[in-house]
This record gives structure tokens, sequence and C-alpha cells, in this order.
């Protein structure tokens, strides 16, 4: 929630400090499109958090997904 407030009010550096602290407690709820935190989705630093915590890009596009509707 600290991350989230400071994502808010542009404070970029703050919001990383608090999401890496967040991982390192193993209290990560984020997701990698998460519009809260879209003001650091521009940032080098979210494509290596995303990698540390599982959701890097090339992780999130190698799950096979299929909707199968109904006849």
């Amino acid at each position: 929630s600290v991350a989230y407030v400071y994502a808010q009010v542009d404070d970029i550096d703050a919001a990383f400090d608090w999401l890496e602290r967040a991982r390192e407690s193993g209290v990560w709820e984020l997701s990698p499109n998460d519009i809260f935190y879209s003001s650091l989705h521009d940032d080098a630093r979210w494509d290596v958090l995303m990698e540390r915590v599982g959701m890097s890009q090339a992780a999130l596009d190698a799950i096979e997904f299929e909707v199968k509707l109904p006849n």
C-alpha cells in the first residue's frame, strides 16, 4: 500500500523501494499490468522487478491460454 501511494504521487524511487521491500518480505500482491502502478511501467526497473517475481513478459507469454466456447 505504501508503494501504491508513492506511485500515485510520482515518487518513483520510493515506490520501487517499497515494492522491493514487499518482494523481499514475501508480501507481494501485484500483477504486471496493475493500473495503480502504471506510472512505473515505463521505468526500466519495472521489467527487472517483474523478472524477479517471475512475471516477466517472456514468462507470461509462455502461459498457454485457450478458450473453448460451447457449441
